[in-house]
């Protein structure tokens, strides 16, 4: 029997994901769907904000459909963000966003572009302190999660023959984190150009790059880039089809 784990979250969360279980069941009437609770509410609740029950059970099921949550600006103790526990504990490192044009609705007719972020680490890695009036956060760039996150592009970009990968960082300003990354993933591509998979590699700066996301976005194909560098850059695509902004 197949199941979904569903987690509808907070705010918004609570009225999209009943609509989409309502056309789930229409298409998938032998879909079982478990429920979970994660996010601000579930924290106020049960003092955490993605029970162990819920990721037990998003692992039961194999997949899960997943709302949005609230989250506090400013330093609550014991709060860890739900989204960022998910993507550690599940270990979901591959981050794909798809941007094409839809007819009639998007302002340009010609975009087609998948986005790879890596999605466990980089800034988000949560490794913050704070000492008085100076405020730190560790960037944890891995040679290993590069390696993967360039594999799952390279992997899809060879089913879907795609021509072209942007590799976006700024190795000019953080040459070590960025440099590792921007390497690590030129290696896996040569790799994969030896064996045969004819794709094109160019990379830019993250600022070139959300300057062509506005005003070039036919430019792109596929984008790989780093945790942040790929949040801020697939919200900005959002623009050309719609999404979770």
């Amino acid at each position: 029997m197949n199941q979904l784990c569903v987690i509808p979250g907070d705010g918004i969360g609570l009225e999209v994901i009943p609509a989409a279980v309502a056309v789930l069941r229409k298409v998938m009437p032998d879909l079982e769907i478990i429920q979970a609770e994660a996010g601000w509410n579930c924290f106020l609740t049960h003092g955490r904000s993605v029970p162990q029950e819920t990721i037990d059970k998003i692992n039961q099921c194999g997949a899960a459909l997943f709302g949005a949550v609230s989250s506090p600006s400013h330093k609550v103790t014991g709060y860890q963000s739900a989204i960022l526990t998910m993507r550690q504990s599940l270990n979901l490192y591959a981050n794909i966003r798809p941007v094409k044009s839809l007819p009639n609705i998007s302002p340009r007719p010609d975009i087609d572009m998948i986005i790879f972020r890596e999605n466990t680490e980089g800034l988000y890695a949560g490794i913050e302190q704070i000492d008085g009036d100076r405020a730190t956060a560790v960037r944890v760039i891995t040679r290993e999660a590069s390696r993967r996150i360039a594999n799952k592009m390279l992997e899809y970009s060879k089913i879907l023959n795609r021509q072209k990968v942007t590799i976006v960082h700024k190795a000019n300003i953080l040459p070590l984190t960025d440099g590792l990354f921007r390497d690590t993933v030129r290696e896996v591509i040569s790799e994969y150009q030896t064996n045969g998979f004819n794709i094109q590699t160019n990379e830019l700066l993250v600022d070139i790059a959300t300057l062509k996301m506005v005003g070039d976005p036919e430019f792109y194909d596929v984008l790989i880039t780093t945790n942040l560098f790929g949040d801020i850059l697939s919200d900005a695509a959002a623009y050309w089809c719609g999404g979770m902004c």
